[in-house]
């Protein structure tokens, strides 16, 4: 896509509406898309005193980074009539010179939490890529784990019926029903922990793996300055560990192997779905040996993602996963 860097604070000045044109010395033919880059340089004294004036909100300062995508409509060399028809703001935030060039833009949408990349001269051409905010990752996994808790824990419970192991635990109301409804649960349970949905995809294991995909560099720069700081103030360098485990990781083949498993889950959650009664857990239903097949494998794929993304300890001493705390102090 194209993009073009431009200074603090006339970048802000279109991304907030004081600014719709952009004064350059030379013409352009390109008319579409255009990503506005603000660049990193510091505003110098006068634009200081334009972001005072205006109150420019410092929220919209960023520097650095792909902050707006707009579309250049029109590109009008300036005359003295046309610098007459403008707005003080128009003219505060442009080079309006005789000669000069104003292109026309109109927004189409503010961009949030893009990577930084280095600026460039002229139209260049931009990769967008959406940083992966540390905070929401967790958020994902343990949103997963905790589904997926809940399906072992289930599952122990089935098991421990099926084999006569508590023979009180049929007098319980809720086993009761986990018991008749067991073959339900865990299917709409997996498709719960996997199913991206149109309104609410956020929280599966399937968004959460395309967006690692999507923002490696990103991710793989994070894990280049990883470090633990002790209570005692120590810093430890984690950079060669962190890039190790997170090397370890095939994203695609995992997203892959979801979408296998989702598919074989759909077949089951459109069957009539019934409980058949079984004397011991040698002779499960091929289904849900299958699908106990695929929460083990996907209790080993939520404790990588737990080795790399900022983790929290899940052992809560029924279900029998155990992810390592390694908490990241991120710069």
């Amino acid at each position: 896509m194209k993009a073009i860097t431009i200074w603090q604070p006339y970048a802000a000045a279109i991304r907030t509406g004081l600014k719709h044109y952009e004064t350059r010395s030379w013409h352009t033919k390109y008319r579409g898309l255009l990503v506005i880059h603000a660049a990193l340089k510091k505003p110098t004294a006068r634009e200081k005193e334009l972001i005072k004036k205006y109150r420019i909100p410092e929220k919209e300062l960023e520097y650095g980074a792909p902050i707006l995508l707009c579309k250049i409509v029109d590109c009008i060399q300036i005359t003295e009539d046309f610098i007459n028809k403008q707005p003080e703001t128009e003219i505060e935030f442009g080079n309006w010179q005789v000669g000069n060039y104003a292109w026309k833009l109109k927004v189409v949408k503010k961009l949030n939490g893009y990577s930084k990349v280095k600026g460039q001269q002229g139209l260049w051409n931009i990769d967008l890529v959406k940083q992966l905010p540390f905070e929401e990752s967790k958020d994902y996994l343990n949103n997963v784990a905790n589904i997926h808790g809940n399906i072992v824990l289930h599952r122990t419970v089935y098991n421990d019926f099926c084999n006569n192991l508590d023979p009180d635990k049929t007098q319980n109301i809720f086993v009761g029903w986990c018991i008749q409804n067991y073959r339900d649960c865990l299917v709409l349970n997996l498709c719960k922990m996997l199913e991206p949905r149109k309104m609410d995809n956020k929280y599966t294991l399937r968004f959460f793996v395309e967006k690692c995909i999507e923002n490696y560099p990103v991710i793989k720069e994070k894990m280049a300055t990883a470090r633990r700081v002790w209570s005692n103030g120590y810093k430890e360098d984690l950079s060669e560990i962190m890039l190790e485990k997170l090397n370890s990781i095939n994203f695609a083949a995992d997203r892959d192997r979801i979408d296998c498993m989702l598919a074989k889950i759909k077949t089951y959650r459109d069957k009539h779905l019934c409980h058949c009664d079984i004397d011991g857990v040698d002779v499960l239903p091929p289904e849900i040996k299958e699908m106990h097949q695929f929460v083990d494998e996907l209790g080993e794929m939520i404790k990588k993602y737990f080795g790399i993304f900022r983790v929290a300890v899940c052992d809560d001493g029924i279900t029998s996963l155990k992810y390592h705390d390694f908490t990241l102090h991120m710069p």
